[in-house]
This record gives structure tokens, sequence and C-alpha cells, in this order.
């Protein structure tokens, strides 16, 4: 059975780490919505329906209810934060897509790593069979290093943590 996974070069490997953040700000987004969820599932079992205004009420509450509060307003202001960072990055992957200037490649990247399709998925979106748009693809993540090589800060997005 042939081995279909080749290894690809530091070039396209940093092009794939810099273009994958979306997906991992997407799932860190999630995360931290899903951790909000539960935190406003506990409040309205503790009764209180907006916990924003909780700190004002004369009410006696525990201590671990107020943690849990501050908590819901601190992660929503993460989630604000986060979704902002995440718009910009993703605005800014996708103009740097379109600067590889080729259709094929914005295709094929736009389809990939903004809406987050297999590459299968990918070729019969765009009507190539698996091998001509895994071909591509490979083609189009070096023209994106291209793209954004003279760029620390990007190149700094694609470091391994």
């Amino acid at each position: 059975m042939k081995n279909n996974k080749k290894s690809i070069s530091a070039e396209e490997d940093t092009a794939k780490s810099y273009l994958m953040n979306i997906e991992k700000y997407k799932a860190m987004i999630d995360t931290k919505c899903k951790q909000y969820r539960e935190l406003e599932k506990y409040s309205n079992l503790i009764g209180y329906k907006n916990l924003t205004n909780i700190f004002s009420a004369n009410t006696c509450i525990s201590r671990k209810t107020e943690d849990k509060a501050q908590k819901k307003v601190d992660l929503l202001i993460d989630i604000k934060a986060d979704i902002y960072k995440y718009m910009l990055l993703k605005n800014n992957i996708i103009n740097d897509i379109y600067r590889t200037e080729d259709n094929r490649y914005i295709s094929i990247l736009l389809k990939k790593y903004v809406e987050l399709k297999t590459l299968e998925q990918t070729s019969v979106a765009i009507g190539y069979s698996y091998e001509r748009t895994r071909h591509l693809h490979k083609e189009a993540l070096k023209k994106i290093f291209e793209v954004i090589r003279t760029d620390k800060e990007k190149i700094k997005l694609t470091e391994k943590e």
C-alpha cells in the first residue's frame, strides 16, 4: 500500500501552521463558549437570571456564587476579545490567500482553511480529482509562504507551542 502522507517542506509547514490558526482560534472560542454556557446553567439553577447585576443587589450571596458570577463576567470579556482577534486574523488570512493571485489556489485555500473542509470535500467542490487538488494544495502552500515570509508577526503565529 502506497503511503499518501508525503513529507512537506519547512515552508509548506510554516504556511499550513499559519493558515490553521483560524481553526485553532475557532476551537478556543468554542471551548470558552461552552464554559460560559455551563456557568449560565449554574446561575439559572441558583435563581439569578442576570448575573451582571448580582453585585448591586442587596442580597447576601455566598462567596462561591460570587466567584461564579465574576468568572462568568470575566469569561464573557475574554470571549469578546477572542472573537475580535479571530475576526482580524481570519480577515488577514483571507487577504493573504487572495494575494496568491491564482484562482485555483484561492479556491482550495479558502475551502480548506476558512470553510474548514477536507481536501476530499474541496476536490469535489472545485471539480478536480483528489490527486490534482492535493498537488495544487501543496503549490498553494508554497505560494502562501512567499506571501507571508517577510512578515515576522505572521511567522510568529506559526511557531509550535
